[in-house]
Order: structure tokens, then C-alpha cells, then sequence
């Protein structure tokens, strides 16, 4: 028998992948789209879709569970600090209407609000959301090792980005790259 909560985890499932594929509709509305490029948006989202739900699944997993008194509270904190910072970063390109010109190529280069103290900000918004979830349930083998799994795969991905941005903006990025940190402020002295 399937287990309720593997019910709402597959709900969870669907409701990311029809709403990442609308969203995606919506963006190449007007635009003319081979079938190649449909099928390679409907695998991206799938995989990221996936790999989403099993993020979040994780935690359900048995295993040895943290009991504090300080591990809940810690939780919700990291998952609002998460999740306010997702919201800033999301607000800040609405209002700029921000644009992508291709896979991780933006149309403008973004240096100020957020991205003026760090070059990742919703990096970090996600990975204090992830770290808050597990922390909510105190998933031990998820804060051992899904964590650093998950770090990395968000470095990676960060630096490729760069590489896509120094590509594409050359000097321009490069001098913003030394003024502000990849997900740490640089604090210079005077």
C-alpha cells in the first residue's frame, strides 16, 4: 500500500512540473519553437522537477533525527531568511523586468540591490531554505550528506554561470566579480 505522505510528495511532483511547463509556454508564447527545443524543456524540468521533490522528500527518509531545543527554531529561521531573500532577489528583477537571452545568459547585468553585496544572493536564499528544512525535521544523514552534495552542486553551477556572464559581458563583469563576493560581502578597508 502507498503511503500517504508518498501521495503528497507525488502531488508535489506534478504541481512543479505543470507549473514550471506554463510558465515556460507563457515565455516562448510568441516565439517560434522547434521540437528539439520543446522536448529539451520538457527533460529540463523534469530533472529539476525531480530533483527538487527528492530534495524535499529527504527528509522523510528514516534516520537518526537531532532532538534540540534549538534545531526547530533554527529551522523556520533559515527557512524565512530563505525565502525573503528569494523574494527580494525576485522582486528586484520584476521590477527591472528582467530577461534572459539564452541558457544562464541575462540580457543586462544585474549590480545593484542584492547583487550589490553578493553575486549569488538566491543561491543562498535556496541553500538556507534546504538547510532550514532539514534542520525543521533534524535530518542527521541529510545535514551530513546531502548537504555538501547540495553545496556543490550549486558551486558548479554558480561558476559555470560566471563563466557564461564573463563570456558574455567581458570587463564589465570582471570588475564587478572584484568588488563584490560570491556569496560572502567583501568588506574592503579604507
Amino acid at each position: 500500500m502507498f503511503e500517504q505522505k508518498w501521495v503528497y510528495i507525488l502531488l508535489i511532483f506534478l504541481f512543479i512540473v505543470i507549473s514550471s511547463l506554463l510558465k515556460w509556454i507563457r515565455q516562448v508564447k510568441a516565439q517560434k519553437v522547434s521540437l528539439y527545443s520543446i522536448i529539451k524543456a520538457i527533460i529540463i524540468i523534469v530533472i529539476a522537477s525531480l530533483a527538487l521533490v527528492v530534495l524535499i522528500s529527504l527528509p522523510l527518509i528514516e534516520q537518526p533525527r537531532i532532538t534540540s531545543d534549538v534545531i526547530l527554531p533554527a529551522g523556520i529561521l533559515l527557512i524565512i531568511f530563505g525565502f525573503a531573500i528569494n523574494i527580494l532577489v525576485a522582486r528586484q528583477l520584476a521590477r527591472i523586468k528582467f530577461k534572459m537571452k539564452g541558457l544562464g545568459i541575462p540580457d543586462q547585468l544585474i549590480t545593484s540591490g542584492l547583487f550589490s553585496i553578493v553575486r549569488h544572493p538566491s543561491s543562498i536564499g535556496i541553500l538556507g531554505m534546504i538547510i532550514g528544512w532539514y534542520f525543521l525535521w533534524g535530518a542527521l544523514y541529510c545535514l551530513y550528506f546531502a548537504v555538501p552534495i547540495i553545496v556543490l552542486v550549486i558551486f558548479i553551477e554558480n561558476k559555470l554561470e560566471e563563466r557564461n556572464l564573463e563570456n558574455n559581458f567581458g570587463e564589465e563583469y570582471k570588475t564587478y566579480k572584484s568588488k563584490v563576493g560570491m556569496y560572502f560581502p567583501i568588506f574592503k578597508q579604507k
